[in-house]
């Protein structure tokens, strides 16, 4: 890659070179501490994305439950 990592912007081309790589019935565990992050799903239409980032949350964070997104993407 040329120049920097923005995680909005590229996650997308990363997961796709990732995902490349994952057994037919492998996970992925996908997190982005960025505040302002939204994964791109519709560019993902094969892929079973669960957005489990509630349950990965410890307890000393539930008063800002935004403090990181984290996703199971599964074939």
């Amino acid at each position: 890659m040329k120049g920097s990592f923005d995680i909005q912007r590229d996650h997308i081309e990363l997961l796709k070179m990732v995902l490349r790589l994952l057994a037919p019935d492998g996970l992925l565990i996908f997190s982005s501490n960025s505040l302002k992050f939204k994964l791109n799903k519709e560019s993902l239409p094969e892929w079973n994305i669960k957005d489990i980032s509630l349950a990965t949350i410890p307890k000393d964070f539930y008063r800002n439950k935004r403090i990181h997104q984290c996703f199971e993407i599964r074939n």
